[in-house]
């Protein structure tokens, strides 16, 4: 969930402050947005969802948008 993304995200720059932090979990069109408005994230990395011509335009597009 995006919780947990924020929290390990938190975790993570508690000892590494300067690091970006990608996440490249289960992301779709239906649950994208949620984690793009995580200020902690740096990015989002796909996985299964870039082959989808479709679903990978669609984040890039929702990516593009401000939050």
């Amino acid at each position: 969930s995006p919780e947990k993304v924020a929290e390990k995200v938190a975790a993570i720059h508690a000892k590494f402050p300067l690091w970006p932090v990608v996440y490249g979990g289960a992301l779709g069109l239906d649950n994208v947005e949620r984690y793009l408005q995580l200020e902690e994230l740096s990015g989002v990395f796909l996985g299964s969802a870039s082959l989808e011509v479709d679903v990978f335009a669609g984040i890039c597009n929702r990516a593009a948008l401000p939050v």
